[in-house]
């Protein structure tokens, strides 16, 4: 497992395929999902993000995750510092409206893979 994908473990997916339910690190997925890598399968959209309590920080790193960008491609493509990513990831700074509408330019097909928005 990746280090960024630590940050799936407990989180609950589900399968678009079949339905079925999974929390990622906790339960088996489907026999199909098995041994795949989370961000691969958001990226095929054959995952969605099952838990619509998810902060605005745990979105954003979702997104990166499955765009499979790190702190610092992720913060170029958007146009703010790494640090910056790093304090929305970890709810120590709050994302401004017109920087969620550019997350949502350039990363607009990742959320409706994962079945979530950032409003």
């Amino acid at each position: 497992m990746r280090v960024d994908e630590n940050f799936l473990v407990g989180k609950k997916f589900v399968c678009s395929e079949c339905g079925k339910e999974f929390v990622y690190g906790e339960t088996e997925p489907c026999e199909h999902l098995k041994d795949k890598l989370p961000a691969e399968l958001i990226r095929a959209g054959i995952i969605k993000v099952a838990d619509n309590n998810l902060s605005i920080g745990e979105k954003i790193k979702l997104i990166r995750i499955a765009s499979g960008l790190s702190l610092e491609q992720f913060a170029r493509k958007i146009g703010v510092r790494r640090s910056t990513v790093y304090n929305w990831e970890n709810a120590k700074r709050n994302i401004r409206e017109s920087t969620k509408k550019v997350i949502k330019v350039y990363f607009g097909y990742i959320l409706d893979k994962l079945g979530i928005s950032l409003d």
